[in-house]
């Protein structure tokens, strides 16, 4: 998921500031400002896509960690049953 939504945001940002870009008349791609204007109104898109996939890998390495925990917890346990008896 991560490869596909880099390759997209990757993507997105070459369609964006692509001055070669057809446009509507009186959408000037090749002006000097073109690509400051087209990446100010990208950005806040690319803020969005690095927090979501931050927070889906913190939320994947809290789940990992939980379940290692819990695979641990499960171990001691039953270490510790077997050594009572």
């Amino acid at each position: 998921m991560f490869k596909q939504l880099m390759l997209t945001a990757g993507a997105s940002a070459a369609y964006v500031t692509s001055t070669a870009a057809m446009a509507h008349p009186g959408h000037d791609h090749s002006a000097e400002s073109a690509n400051l204007i087209h990446i100010l109104w990208a950005a806040p898109i690319v803020i969005v896509a690095v927090m979501v996939v931050k927070l889906l890998k913190a939320k994947q390495a809290k789940t990992q960690l939980a379940k290692t925990q819990l695979d641990n917890s499960k171990a001691n346990e039953a270490h510790s049953t077997f050594n009572q008896h």
